[in-house]
């Protein structure tokens, strides 16, 4: 049983390109002599054998075999695709900081602004050396002391200077 004959798809081309591609096809073929195609073409010989090596090259190169697998993304595609990306993790992140906050409401914490703890409303990092300052003071004194591994105050200054004087 014979396979039903599919319908061959027209070559698209200019009439130029395809009365050219059949002089040369008809010389190869043997049909017509190179000077006869030329002259058909309105063409001096050596032109006609410059265009016949062109067609013969584009021959060639059409039968080169084909990579296998689907091409590589375009440039555009991967832009497309990475901005889709980002546009996802910018909303995952948003949705993680909502979770946080509400955890944070739920459990009563201190909620913390973007930017981080430790810097300051233009980005500089602030030392928190006069906070705890304060909180010594209000818990009765200079207590440096009594902490293992803290400073002791330089001579002259503090709870030290106070040590000195009933001394």
């Amino acid at each position: 049983m014979k396979k039903p004959k599919k319908d061959r798809p027209v070559i698209e081309a200019s009439a130029e390109a395809k009365k050219s591609a059949q002089a040369v096809l008809e010389v190869l073929a043997g049909i017509r002599g190179p000077s006869d195609a030329a002259e058909a073409l309105s063409t001096s010989l050596p032109n006609y054998y410059k265009l016949e090596t062109r067609a013969l090259e584009g021959l060639v190169k059409a039968l080169e075999p084909r990579e296998r697998g689907r091409k590589g993304l375009s440039d555009e595609d991967r832009i497309r695709t990475i901005e889709k990306e980002r546009d996802a993790l910018r909303r995952e992140l948003d949705r993680t900081r909502s979770l946080v906050r509400l955890a944070q409401r739920t459990v009563g914490m201190q909620q913390t602004q973007p930017g981080g703890e430790g810097k300051d409303k233009k980005g500089r990092k602030v030392r928190r050396t006069n906070r705890v300052k304060r909180v010594l003071a209000r818990l009765g004194g200079d207590k440096r002391a009594e902490i293992p591994g803290a400073a002791t105050a330089p001579p002259g200054t503090g709870a030290a200077a106070a040590e000195d004087s009933t001394s």
